[in-house]
């Protein structure tokens, strides 16, 4: 019987760091992903709110779909040879730099300027980013590798 562990194992390098990075982004999507503070001037501090990717919006939903969707793609390629549309290295170099872009500019615009609302960004924002960012690089390694680089894909 073959089950998912074998499957795992024959993966190469490249594809077992996309497993591994696409079950972490679905990991982080859980973690607070955006860390609210709010106080009164007199009465100091009035609550502490987190969110995690699912409930803080759609730059920080959206780019997650997109991991867990390319890590799919890439998994029934693999099984479905009629599958290969695009490339699963071209779509993850894609799909990963569209979700670090998302997750990055999410982080760069957070409101911190008010002195009664307090936002930050939360561990789970840093591990989607570190997995997209992730994906990109592996992805991009694994296009290199079998032989194309983006120049000559262009045609």
């Amino acid at each position: 019987m073959f089950s998912a562990f074998d499957h795992f194992r024959q993966r190469d390098q490249f594809g077992k760091v996309k497993v591994i990075a696409t079950l972490s982004a679905l990991l982080s999507s859980f973690l607070p992903w955006l860390d609210i503070s709010t106080s009164v001037p007199g009465l100091g501090k009035l609550g502490s709110y987190s969110f995690n990717a699912w409930n803080a919006g759609f730059s920080a939903w959206f780019p997650i779909l997109m991991l867990l969707a390319n890590g799919a793609y890439d998994y029934l390629q693999e099984r479905v040879n009629a599958l290969a549309v695009i490339d699963s290295h071209t779509l993850g170099m894609v799909v990963g730099f569209l979700a670090t872009m998302l997750i990055a500019l999410r982080w760069i615009t957070y409101a911190n300027g008010s002195s009664t609302v307090d936002s930050s960004a939360g561990v789970g924002l840093y591990c989607g980013l570190a997995t997209a960012l992730t994906i990109t690089f592996f992805s991009y390694r694994a296009f290199v590798q079998q032989g194309s680089s983006p120049e000559t894909a262009r045609g």
